[in-house]
């Protein structure tokens, strides 16, 4: 009788999940509209769908994105309520306009309803919109903070980091906006901060940071003692070691794990740690030259070895630990298709919330491509979508406005 009942509350769940899901475009019509009414000739989310075709047609700049949909103006003007494509300046005015929280949580239950933070790998790193500072000498160059979930390639929130402040002291507030439950966190070694430690497993989640100079005697405590590995004394390391060869490298990484911290016991602010590890990896770029006074083809490989400590808050073992540390950097991945596929880096608006609005477009459209289940796309690079996206309104018009599969099964 329980097992039928429980049954049946899942169910009436279900159901409600689904008629609470949106499409983006209802997501948009939920941003408010910061503009003055009078003079006003073009709904918002008529605008953001514009710029989000745009977007994905691999337009980065108003000016060239604009000349383009004026050539599919029959379309749009069947699909959204307009007479005519707004000018760039519109679109600029728009953008700096914008509340960024808006446009945020607009982007965060849109997503939400698709896939979510609890029980994955959050990635946290900083990002540098260099083309965005004002041209004076010895301005702020404006950073974003990312959070990018490693299992789904895709950006679930941002902050931006504000001149006053830096990435450590708004790291914790970022946290907050975060539902960290059950999700393992990782930041580079900026994050190896007591305080941010502790907002990690207070919000329920686990971290796993990398511990470097910022923290030497720390980071000197944990590789003293799991250098110890092989010592009869200290059977408690583990010890694992994987080999990867691909596109002309190959990479051997060495890791050593412990929940042994006795060894931090004079880091009494450290509570929350309760396993440590250490990680070797040893890369060699497979490079050939020819001798100029030989003529013959000589090996010049290049060979780089880094060692990092790492501090967990939780036993997670040392084959999880392993992979936990190499996923991080796939938000480095991330963050370099925005600078090289939709030219985030070059990208000059910083009038207003412009920065901050125009990169959250940005990781909008990539998240879009992310999810498309399009097996033709599954393969393809950001470019290769670009110019797919140009030539199929279907596809556009199913992800803006259709609503699209969940990736994960909803905790009842």
């Amino acid at each position: 009788m329980g097992s039928s009942v429980k049954k049946q509350r899942k169910e009436v769940k279900k159901r409600d999940l689904e008629e609470w899901r949106i499409s983006l475009r209802e997501a948009f019509s939920r941003i408010p509209d910061p503009r003055d009414k009078r003079g006003k000739r073009y709904r918002l989310d008529d605008i953001l769908i514009l710029a989000t075709y745009g977007t994905l047609w691999g337009f980065t700049d108003f000016v060239n994105m604009c000349a383009e949909l004026e050539y599919h103006l029959p379309y749009f003007r069947k699909l959204l309520t307009l007479d005519r494509i707004p000018s760039h300046d519109c679109f600029s005015a728009t953008f700096a306009a914008i509340d960024p929280e808006h446009f945020l949580t607009c982007f965060m239950e849109w997503l939400t309803q698709i896939t979510c933070s609890r029980g994955k790998h959050v990635s946290i790193d900083g990002k540098a919109i260099r083309a965005a500072c004002e041209k004076v000498h010895s301005k702020y160059v404006p950073y974003i903070l990312n959070a990018f979930l490693v299992e789904e390639g895709v950006l679930f929130s941002q902050m931006r980091i504000d001149a006053k402040n830096n990435e450590i002291s708004t790291i914790p507030e970022f946290l907050e906006w975060l539902d960290l439950n059950d999700s393992v966190v990782t930041i580079d070694a900026i994050g190896a901060q007591y305080e941010i430690a502790d907002k990690i497993v207070s919000k329920g989640g686990v971290y796993v940071l990398p511990v470097k100079l910022n923290q030497p005697s720390l980071q000197q405590d944990i590789r003293e003692y799991l250098e110890n590995y092989g010592d009869p004394d200290f059977d408690d390391i583990s010890y694992l070691k994987t080999f990867d060869k691909d596109h002309g490298r190959m990479e051997t990484r060495e890791g050593y794990y412990s929940e042994d911290v006795s060894c931090l016991k004079f880091h009494e602010k450290w509570k929350t740690v309760k396993a440590i590890g250490m990680l070797v990896r040893e890369r060699i770029v497979l490079k050939d030259v020819t001798d100029k006074e030989t003529g013959e083809i000589v090996n010049a490989d290049e060979v780089s070895r880094e060692l990092v400590c790492y501090i967990m808050s939780a036993p997670i073992g040392a084959e999880q630990f392993m992979q936990i540390a190499r996923g991080h950097w796939k938000v480095e991945l991330f963050h370099f298709s925005l600078d090289t596929a939709y030219m985030e880096d070059r990208c000059t608006a910083r009038k207003g919330n412009a920065m901050q609005n125009r990169s959250l477009l940005r990781k909008l459209v990539m998240n879009l491509a992310k999810l498309d289940d399009d097996p033709k796309m599954v393969r393809s690079s950001q470019k290769g979508r670009q110019v797919h996206y140009r030539h199929s309104y279907e596809s556009c018009e199913k992800m803006i406005f259709g609503i699209l599969p969940r990736r994960y099964e909803e905790l009842m």
